[in-house]
Parts: C-alpha cells; sequence; structure tokens
C-alpha cells in the first residue's frame, strides 16, 4: 500500500495510458516462460473474451461447453446470435473424460468450445498432455481454455512450449485468483503468435487503465 501511494504522487496522470506495456509484457513472458508475443493483456475477462468472440463467425455452428461453466461466456455467444449447447456433466464426482469430449467434438462437429482447466465449481483439471491430446485430435475445432485457477492446481508452472505451436487453442489468464489483485481488473491470454498477431487487430488497447 505505501508503494501504491508513493507512487501515484508522481505518476503522470495527465497522460493516457501505455497502449503496449512493454515491461507488463516482459513480466508476464518471465513468469509464464513463454515469448511476449504470444501474450496478450487484457481489462477483465469481458473484454477477452468478448474478442475472441469476434474471430469466429460461427451463426451455422453450434458453441459447446461444460456444464457446469463459467456463464459470462454464455453472454459473449448469445449476443452475436449463436446458439451455445452444453455437454452436461452428470455425475459430478467424476473428472471429466478427454475420450468422451474428443468423440463429442468429432461427432456434432463442433467449432468452438470453451472449457475450464482447472474447473470451477467441480475442480477437476486437464494435465498437459490431456490438453495436447484433445487440441491434437480435434484440430477442426478451436479451444478457449479458461485457466484462472492454473496456480493451484500444481506447484510447478504450467508449461504452454509445445502446445503453442497449436493455431486451435488460446489459454485466459488472470490476476483475480493466486495473484490477488482483482481490482486492477487485468486478465491476458497465452496463444500462437499468429493468433495474437489476428486478435491485435481487434482489440481495444484504450481499454485498459
Amino acid at each position: 500500500k505505501k508503494y501504491l501511494i508513493d507512487r501515484i504522487k508522481v505518476l503522470p496522470l495527465n497522460y493516457y495510458p501505455n497502449t503496449n506495456n512493454k515491461k507488463l509484457l516482459d513480466k508476464l513472458a518471465e513468469y509464464n516462460s513463454i515469448s511476449q508475443d504470444s501474450i496478450l493483456y487484457y481489462n477483465w475477462s469481458d473484454d477477452a473474451l468478448d474478442n475472441i468472440c469476434e474471430l469466429f463467425d460461427f451463426r451455422k455452428t453450434l458453441v459447446w461447453t461444460i456444464n457446469p461453466s463459467y456463464d459470462n461466456f454464455r453472454i459473449y455467444v448469445e449476443k452475436r446470435w449463436w446458439t451455445i449447447q452444453y455437454y452436461e456433466l452428470t455425475d459430478w464426482n467424476k473428472w471429466v473424460n478427454v475420450s468422451e469430449i474428443i468423440d463429442f467434438i468429432h461427432d456434432r462437429k463442433v467449432s468452438l468450445f470453451y472449457l475450464i482447466s482447472p474447473h470451477n465449481p467441480l475442480w477437476f483439471s486437464l494435465s498437459k498432455d490431456e490438453i495436447e491430446r484433445v487440441i491434437t485430435e480435434c484440430s477442426n475445432c478451436f479451444f478457449v481454455i479458461d485457466q484462472a485457477y492454473i496456480e493451484f492446481s500444481t506447484r510447478k508452472k504450467f508449461q504452454y512450449e509445445d502446445l503453442l505451436s497449436s493455431q486451435n487453442v488460446i489459454f485466459v489468464r488472470t490476476f483475480s485468483k493466486a495473484l490477488w489483485i482483482a481490482w486492477l481488473r487485468l486478465w491476458y491470454v497465452i496463444a500462437n503468435s499468429k493468433v495474437i498477431e489476428i486478435l491485435s487487430l481487434f482489440r481495444n488497447p484504450k481499454s485498459i487503465s
């Protein structure tokens, strides 16, 4: 608190915010052991999820997610008049079966799948190998993998190296859980650099204070 009080006395509050904060990108890259060109930061989750949805045109395609799930994603699907349907988890004492999800995606020709891992409230968590299997075997499906609780699932950092060669997955991360800075409203996404480049075309950098 003292640091913030001291800093606000010297911050140039009459200026607009930096729209490409390289210092923040450098810290996030170091924290996740990846390069800066695989990261894009946002003013909270709503901006990130809305921006991701702008990449696609699924008017004739169903969007799928696991139920129960984070409900805000539904908002950005339905406001585009897409149809969202659910992979229902009937036994809440069992973790999700990766093989069943893969079969489910193939059978229904799913184009976008929103997956929370570690999951809230059911708390299953897919391993790196399981995620790699899903995105590899379902290469025609695009995955948004919400990792808001990833720091609570393992004592080691999640390793992205082998996953970022794929262009059909975006990982979304937050400052508000393990980092304890919900008030800042910062989110960021991790993806292949080409996906980040395309997302940047639609992102409003001035929304971040």
